[in-house]
């Protein structure tokens, strides 16, 4: 329900619809909604080591649904503006920050350790599945009924969500009161200095490091690769990009049986692999429309390996994380791939201004095929099963 209400996108709905927004408001209002990532991760992966994980999820989601319920209102009032979608969008990133990091904690708490792969399996299948229509329910909603309806819609499904963790009646570990009067910052540096120390966690890091550059150049090119090299339609490219979807629900759905066969090592290394070669392949797309849009269809069915290779990594890294140290590690994993990814946003557009687009997509490609390179001489390739506890 949570992936639901953010995959409607009622805010960039409103800001087209309704408020008219330039390409810069536009850049600025995705722009304030990850920087809380960057900005405040670290700390509240501190927070989430603390306190219980569950009422965080409870509360993110009533407070996410309340900021999107006052659009309307805003609306209503005549006073609603740009400055006012800024702030809800800096308020979600907050809140998003909040609830990702805890989920991540939450999750080996509630399944074990080692039933992880198959959780984190069905929790991406859940995703995967969101990925492919939320945005065009979001789109004709506000088609047909208007973008206020969809920001009502989101902000129900926050509220939804905040009810079904709510609904959870499976008790969470106590946390020791003794943790709230250490320093926050020798907090934040034992989290970072466990995932540096430890050979594994150092290589997911650096996968982490490879795979946020990648999403940032590809996310500030794709639009502009798509329509104007390519001269697909945004719908048209947007119903491609939805095949995505059904690949990583594919993949997500075969996860534990390919982690079974092969090991969640080979399946993170080989998964990691493919992402980089499906960029790859993307930057080589040209000629009729017909032949570009049936390579855009191959690229994102390299989506599968990599939502096989995103299970394993997350579960790998759980599975090996003490719990009074799973939400520092979340946070610093997330810390980094949300840092590198703005970069490579900001890479990604000066890149294709000053070499071009197809160029600056293969240097994103080769780079994920570097990355899989630096897991297979890592330890992570010789992991064939999770650790059944670390502590």
């Amino acid at each position: 329900m949570s992936q639901l209400a953010s995959g409607l996108g009622a805010l960039p709905l409103v800001a087209v619809l309704m408020l008219e927004a330039s390409p810069l408001q536009m850049g600025i209002l995705g722009a304030v909604g990850v920087a809380p990532g960057v900005m405040f991760g670290l700390g509240v992966g501190v927070w989430a080591d603390r306190v219980r994980r569950r009422p965080i999820l409870v509360v993110t989601g009533i407070a996410r649904g309340i900021s999107f319920a006052s659009i309307p209102v805003a609306f209503a009032f005549n006073v609603l503006m740009m400055e006012h979608l800024y702030a809800v969008s800096l308020f979600n990133g907050v809140c998003r920050t909040f609830f990702n990091v805890s989920l991540g904690a939450y999750i080996p708490g509630i399944v074990g350790r080692r039933n992880l792969v198959e959780a984190n399996s069905k929790l991406a299948a859940s995703g995967s599945v969101v990925e492919t229509g939320a945005f065009s329910v979001g789109g004709w909603i506000a088609q047909l009924a208007g973008a206020l309806v969809t920001v009502a819609a989101g902000a129900l499904s926050f509220l939804l969500s905040a009810l079904l963790f709510a609904a959870i009646r499976k008790p969470e570990l106590a946390v020791s009161s003794a943790d709230e009067h250490r320093s926050a910052l020798r907090e934040i540096w034992e989290g970072l200095t466990f995932v540096f120390a430890h050979p594994v966690l150092r290589a997911l890091a650096g996968s982490a490091v490879v795979e946020g550059l990648l999403h940032g150049v590809v996310g500030a090119t794709i639009l502009i690769y798509g329509i104007r090299e390519l001269g697909l339609d945004a719908g048209l490219l947007a119903t491609i990009i939805a095949v995505g979807g059904i690949a990583s629900f594919i993949g997500a759905t075969f996860s534990a049986r390919i982690t079974r066969t092969f090991g969640v090592g080979p399946a993170i290394v080989v998964g990691f692999l493919l992402f980089g070669i499906g960029t790859l392949i993307l930057s080589l797309a040209r000629g009729p429309l017909v032949v570009a849009g049936a390579v855009l269809i191959i690229w994102k069915l390299f989506d599968a390996p990599y939502t096989i290779y995103e299970i394993n990594e997350v579960s790998l890294r759980q599975a090996l994380t003490p719990d009074v140290l799973l939400g520092r590690v979340t946070a610093t994993i997330q810390f980094v791939g949300i840092g590198v990814y703005l970069v490579g946003l900001i890479l990604g557009g000066a890149l294709a201004e000053v070499v071009g687009l197809r160029p600056t997509l293969m240097a994103a490609g080769a780079c994920g095929v570097l990355g899989a390179g630096w897991l297979l001489l890592s330890p992570v390739w010789k992991m064939r099963e999770l650790p059944r506890s670390e502590g």
